[in-house]
């Protein structure tokens, strides 16, 4: 939960967000934490979600439990090398912020897949040699 504390933190303090607030049925324009919270700690079981915004690359956030921090991306958004810059620069933000390593997935992750980019605070390790890449690069 300290974690997703600090998360949310950043995401309200350095993004433009979308968080969609399932009781008022409006969007507002930072996460609410205590609503999040209440849905984990079982005071309620109405589901929220956010979309941060990265130029045009769309970032989803369900908050679906309190154990891992999971983004999800459309890899058809990234099409220049600045969008590129402006993940990995998310990924960094968020890896410096929790003082942990965050990584780009495949779809489905499993441990048996490769991690397509791994953050860890500044220091970043890329391996696409198994997956295709759409986009201009």
């Amino acid at each position: 939960m300290e974690d997703w504390e600090k998360w949310i933190d950043l995401i309200n303090t350095r993004y433009k967000v979308k968080f969609y607030n399932a009781f008022s049925g409006e969007i507002e324009g930072h996460i609410n934490k205590s609503i999040v919270f209440d849905y984990w700690n079982g005071k309620t079981d109405v589901l929220n979600n956010v979309t941060i915004y990265l130029g045009d690359i769309l970032v989803k956030c369900y908050f679906f439990g309190g154990d891992e921090i999971e983004n999800d991306i459309t890899p058809t958004e990234i099409n220049s090398i600045e969008d590129h810059n402006r993940l990995v620069d998310y990924l960094k933000d968020v890896s410096a912020c929790l003082g942990k390593e965050v990584m780009l997935t495949p779809e489905n992750y499993s441990e048996e897949d490769k991690k397509l980019i791994i953050v860890n605070k500044n220091g970043i390790e890329l391996d696409f040699s198994d997956h295709p890449i759409g986009g201009k690069y």
